[in-house]
């Protein structure tokens, strides 16, 4: 009777124990959720300040462990995506939203279709509507046109969308495309095609609106395309026949030039247009190199020499140092290849740059215009140089002779002129008696010496 009292009890011990336990679990998964419900509703705070935000976001890193009902690591991620880009007119990613999704994005795998449907859901609603998919197919290769008068139905369109704060769905757009797998690009097309456009054929707002189409479509480009490229299991964007509708809309904003736009504004385009193209290109010709080619050199010679730098020159300082930055950035791409555009390289560096009497009042305008001639003289071949070795020669001697009778010539400029010459000099280009006669005047001796 004893030994059974005592099994009672002791089943009895372990009910209770049970019931203890399960009362625990309860009560930290319930506390779990009421810190996330915290944090959601703190994150959807019009009032979130950047550092409270930052200290959010390591919370969440260093809880990343816990677990949450899938529906409540919705809601998280997307009020976090609302904050993946930083309000205000420059266009600015905060790393620290990002880097906390992809922490929840990686430790729900099983999850991972569910929760970007989810996303995908509630950014549905809030995107921009505009174009349908039968007008964009017929707009496929026009490009998107102005047209002439007021559409009064798109301008309330985009005033409604703007009231009721459409403008967020721009950051959560982008947390999908750079999280969207490559097998689902396809049956989504629908919406972020027609997405990306309605946003990039605003006119009322550059920098805010148009400005982050160029931005939707470069990540389009970069992550969801370019994720996995070869795999042809997927969706090509080739295949898509979009190509020619974004390129004639990206180039057409190369040409927002001053004094139809301030200098400042013209370089926050192109800082996102140029790499924008140089991407479309990588996806639509990925393994047409040759195309891919073509398309850099008509770039650089359409765009760059022959329209944005002789229209720059030395009245917008930062638009030609950034022109020369890409021009620099393209010639290392196209290495060998860079050779068709040496000839009017040349001349525009000579005819735009280093003749303006100005020149030498912009420091990095030469340093930069040197490092270019650096670069040409590396990547093209040494034949094709030394048919032009004297071009070369005279950018040197020069912008040297400037600076040093400018009182420009400091100590970077002084170096920079030494190792642009001693890479001319470098493959014996057969110019030793017009060197001895330089070397031998006073205003060049400091220039030869030690080469």
């Amino acid at each position: 009777m004893v030994f059974f009292l005592s099994r009672a009890k002791n089943k009895n011990q372990l009910f209770c124990g049970n019931v203890a336990k399960n009362k625990i679990l309860k009560e930290g998964i319930g506390k779990r959720m009421t810190i996330i419900s915290n944090i959601t509703d703190e994150l959807n705070n019009p009032g979130l300040s950047s550092t409270r935000l930052s200290e959010l976001c390591t919370q969440l890193q260093d809880s990343v462990d816990s677990r949450y009902a899938v529906k409540d690591e919705v809601e998280l991620i997307e009020s976090l995506s609302y904050h993946s880009i930083y309000k205000g007119v420059d266009l600015r990613i905060n790393n620290d939203v990002l880097k906390t999704i992809d922490c929840y994005f990686r430790r729900n795998v099983h999850d991972y279709d569910g929760i970007i449907q989810a996303l995908i859901s509630s950014l549905q609603p809030l995107l921009l509507k505009g174009k349908s998919n039968s007008e964009l197919q017929e707009q496929q290769n026009l490009g998107l046109k102005p047209v002439l008068g007021m559409s009064l139905k798109e301008d309330q369109l985009k005033e409604a969308w703007i009231r009721q704060d459409g403008l967020k769905s721009i950051p959560l757009f982008y947390v999908i495309l750079l999280h969207i797998k490559r097998k689902d690009v396809s049956t989504n097309l629908s919406w972020i095609i027609p997405g990306i456009l309605n946003i990039l054929d605003d006119t009322t707002d550059l920098r805010k609106i148009k400005l982050r189409g160029v931005f939707l479509l470069q990540t389009a480009l970069d992550h969801t395309f370019m994720h996995e490229i070869n795999d042809s299991k997927w969706i090509q964007f080739s295949s898509t026949g979009l190509f020619p509708l974004f390129e004639k809309t990206l180039i057409n904003m190369c040409y927002f030039l001053p004094p139809s736009y301030d200098a400042n504004e013209t370089l926050a385009i192109w800082q996102l247009v140029f790499p924008t193209i140089n991407s479309l290109y990588k996806v639509e010709f990925f393994n047409e190199k040759n195309n891919y080619q073509y398309h850099l050199e008509k770039f650089m010679s359409e765009i760059l020499l022959q329209n944005i730098i002789p229209r720059a020159s030395l009245n917008y300082e930062n638009l030609t140092l950034y022109a020369l930055e890409t021009t620099a950035t393209v010639l290392k791409m196209q290495k060998e290849e860079s050779v068709v555009h040496l000839q009017r390289l040349i001349y525009v560096l000579g005819e735009y740059i280093v003749r303006n009497p100005f020149y030498t009042t912009f420091p990095k305008l030469v340093s930069k215009a040197l490092s270019v001639v650096d670069i040409l003289l590396t990547v093209c071949p040494h034949e094709r140089i030394e048919a032009h070795k004297f071009d070369i020669l005279s950018l040197i001697l020069i912008t040297y002779d400037k600076c040093s009778q400018e009182n420009a010539l400091n100590e970077s400029i002084e170096l920079q002129c030494k190792g642009t010459m001693r890479g001319l000099l470098h493959y014996n280009y057969g110019m030793e008696d017009e060197l001895s006669t330089l070397s031998n005047q006073p205003r060049f001796r400091l220039l030869f010496e030690s080469l």
